[in-house]
């Protein structure tokens, strides 16, 4: 399977940034729910914060680094 070329995204890398999202929301909201005592905690503000936070900010990273990687998988190149 071909991979994206340098400074380009593909659709896939769009699925692979929505999985690895909600992958690491689901873990950061377990944590949450063991760090509180309460599933109940989950549903507040201060508690759902962090967890937007950490799926967005893995978003951008996942698509910033498929977009600064070639096709080689090689950073910062051009093909």
């Amino acid at each position: 399977m071909k991979k994206s070329e340098f400074f380009n995204l593909d659709f896939k890398d769009l699925l692979k940034g929505a999985l690895l999202v909600a992958v690491t929301t689901i873990i950061t909201a377990v944590l949450q729910v063991i760090d509180n005592g309460s599933i109940m905690t989950l549903i507040e503000w201060i508690t759902i914060k962090p967890i937007l936070i950490v799926g967005l900010t893995t978003f951008i990273s996942y698509l910033l680094k498929n977009l600064l990687t070639n096709s080689n998988d090689e950073h910062f190149r051009k093909e």
